[in-house]
């Protein structure tokens, strides 16, 4: 009977060595998942005026990161916008590529229900307060960080022309002295040419 008892507790001693290190196993993995969730997150200010991770953010966000713009290839901010999920990028005869009209709202040729932020700050045009044709084509789009595109009314936070939506602008922080030149030609004898120094 002792004989038995004894072989019984060997057994269990030595089956329960696997379920151990099973556990060990499974608390390594956890801690790896949880370092690559942490490198992953996306940092948004936008939603709040404050820093805040992407996901737990009180707002329907969208983030197009700088490597996401390379990827797309768009040759300009209006480009980059119209991939972006419920935003329409349309215009007028008179002022082409001028409105990002988010979740159907275009009331009119003037961009006045979506609020343009270029790193927090509103960008409002003097004469009409939602011209933004100069931004949307014009903008340097290898000089953005990110774009945050918040879904929703943000008039509490940023006033007026914030009603259907936000566009949060964010560039790149550059700390070396550098000169950059790019240019582009295409059919039809058309170009682009830009420089920076920084």
């Amino acid at each position: 009977m002792k004989t038995i008892a004894l072989i019984s507790l060997g057994l269990a001693i030595t089956s329960s060595f696997p379920l151990y290190a099973g556990i060990q196993e499974y608390d390594e993995l956890e801690q790896e998942l949880s370092r690559q969730r942490e490198e992953r997150k996306i940092w948004i200010e936008a939603v709040s005026k404050q820093q805040e991770d992407n996901n737990t953010a009180a707002g329907i966000v969208s983030v197009v990161t700088h490597e996401e713009i390379e990827r797309y290839g768009g040759k300009n901010l209006f480009d980059v916008l119209n991939r972006v999920t419920s935003v329409y990028m349309t215009g007028s005869h008179l002022w082409t590529e001028s409105v990002a009209s988010v979740r159907g709202d275009l009331s009119s040729i003037i961009n006045n229900h979506t609020l343009v932020l270029l790193n927090g700050r509103p960008l409002r045009d003097s004469l009409q307060g939602g011209l933004n044709q100069i931004v949307f084509r014009d903008f340097p789009i290898h000089q953005i960080e990110q774009i945050e595109v918040i879904r929703g009314s943000g008039s509490v936070l940023y006033g007026t022309n914030a009603f259907s939506a936000v566009i949060n602008i964010v560039t790149k922080k550059n700390n070396a002295n550098s000169v950059t030149l790019r240019g582009r030609y295409g059919s039809g004898n058309t170009g682009q040419t830009e420089g920076e120094f920084s």
